[in-house]
């Protein structure tokens, strides 16, 4: 079964379309609430099954995630594959991953991939065009 992971994005307000400033201080069409996933089981459930799929025939004894938003991920990728989690309360992890790596190599996934244009201010085609700015909640960066 096909999952089309863009729509599931759109339908549940995390993929947004409009006018945005970005804590970068660029503007995009295109904003990424990230944390509307976490606020849903079903949508957690999802990507961490795609999470899950994607590493589960690699020697994997154990999940690491932020304490932030990411230990729910971690959490649920550890359920699901019937492994341990631990969590990163400070940063940790970058700085002894070597400890938690032991000699493997990062293996990075992303469950959707997509190009996204953004603009300096004075170049952005939607100020020219007046589109009314979005700002976005602020994670205090």
């Amino acid at each position: 079964m096909s999952v089309d992971i863009e729509k599931i994005l759109q339908d549940n307000q995390v993929l947004k379309t409009g006018h945005f400033l970005l804590s970068s201080g660029l503007h995009s069409d295109k904003y990424f609430e990230k944390f509307r996933i976490l606020e849903n089981p079903n949508l957690v459930q999802i990507f961490c099954q795609m999470i899950t799929n994607h590493f589960y025939n690699k020697d994997i004894t154990i999940v690491c995630g932020p304490t932030t938003g990411g230990i729910i991920i971690a959490y649920e990728v550890a359920r699901q594959m019937g492994i341990g989690v631990i969590v990163d309360r400070c940063g940790l992890v970058t700085k002894t991953k070597d400890f938690f790596l032991l000699d493997t190599e990062v293996d990075y996934f992303a469950c959707y991939q997509k190009v996204i244009e953004n603009f300096p201010p004075e170049k952005c085609p939607l100020c020219a065009a007046k589109v009314p700015l979005e700002i976005p909640g602020r994670s205090g960066k």
